[in-house]
């Protein structure tokens, strides 16, 4: 199956240790701990799908939580688990939107426990 054209974006397991996902439309088989891996997650199992489990870089799970706090604020709209999973990845890769998002790493209380969302405006790109 690798190497056939795709265009879903599905991650789908084949066994217990191997899934398969769509990219750059083409299919790519992988074991299911480097699909986890490479997205910033411990590894899961394939028992009921590649699941992965919780994010390992603290520092874009602090910054991505922190930064829907400030959406969710900011445009009174709620941030979706997709919304909080992009935010995390940007930050995991290093994307430039996601040098944005590990900003607001910085504006977390020591506790954790509340984001200074107006003083994390400096985070965000200067409007055009």
């Amino acid at each position: 199956m690798s190497g056939e054209p795709c265009t879903d974006e599905s991650v789908v397991c084949l066994d217990a240790q191997h899934s398969r996902e769509c990219i750059d439309g083409v299919y790519e088989e992988a074991e299911c701990g480097e699909l986890c891996a490479e997205f910033g997650f411990a590894t899961g199992s394939c028992d009921e799908g590649c699941a992965c489990e919780a994010p390992v870089n603290e520092t874009c799970e602090l910054a991505a939580t922190a930064y829907c706090v400030c959406f969710e604020a900011a445009l009174g709209e709620a941030c979706t688990g997709q919304d909080l999973f992009t935010a995390y990845a940007l930050c995991h890769f290093e994307e430039p939107d996601g040098l944005v998002v590990a900003c607001f790493a910085d504006f977390v209380d020591e506790a954790a426990s509340t984001v200074d969302c107006e003083a994390a405006t400096e985070c965000l790109p200067p409007a055009p």
